[in-house]
């Protein structure tokens, strides 16, 4: 049996690598006419057709100027794509920080799903901030818990929703006053 060059498809018996799911949603339709395109073109199964071209997306990714590159990246290229909001909810726990990179940190996730929930860019932005300012100064755990450290957010998210006036006060407050710490007309240090 010969080896396939897909990432997405392992011969059986072969060590297999770390799979993941993904799952897609399309009018019943549409997977009718995908399905039977598969089925007449590739004699494959929709399932596996979708398999290798997530496979062939990798390989495009790996290795630019490849026939997968270019076939691959032109065909997403030729689409135009809608923005689609975060899927879920971001996580704001202590463990994810350490690990994470510029632009990737839990207080970025939050500001990208506020914005895709309605939230005003600016008081999304001064949200991350009060998020990101309570981790990394160590506010107590009452008022990480305020800033969204225990319920990922969403009491900030639904302040920021039902009274933008009011979110953005309290939270220049706490950015102004570095959670209580700072008292900005004495230069105190508490």
């Amino acid at each position: 049996m010969s080896k396939s060059s897909s990432p997405g498809l392992t011969p059986p018996g072969e060590d297999e690598p770390h799979r993941a799911t993904v799952r897609v949603t399309v009018p019943a339709e549409t997977k009718r006419a995908a399905a039977q395109l598969a089925r007449e073109s590739a004699g494959r199964k929709l399932e596996t057709v979708l398999a290798a071209f997530v496979g062939d997306m990798a390989v495009a990714l790996e290795r630019p100027g490849s026939w997968e590159h270019e076939r691959v990246t032109a065909w997403l290229s030729s689409h135009v794509w809608e923005i689609e909001p975060p899927d879920e909810t971001p996580r704001l726990r202590d463990d994810d920080v350490l690990g994470s990179t510029f632009g990737a940190y839990p207080w970025d996730g939050w500001e990208t799903h506020a914005v895709a929930q309605g939230v005003p860019a600016e008081l999304a932005a001064l949200g991350r901030a009060v998020i990101r300012e309570a981790w990394q100064h160590g506010w107590d755990e009452r008022l990480k818990s305020l800033c969204g450290w225990r319920d990922d957010g969403r009491r900030m998210l639904r302040l920021a929703q039902r009274n933008p006036a009011l979110a953005e006060k309290r939270w220049s407050l706490l950015l102004d006053t570095d959670g209580g710490h700072y008292h900005p007309e004495t230069e105190e240090v508490c």
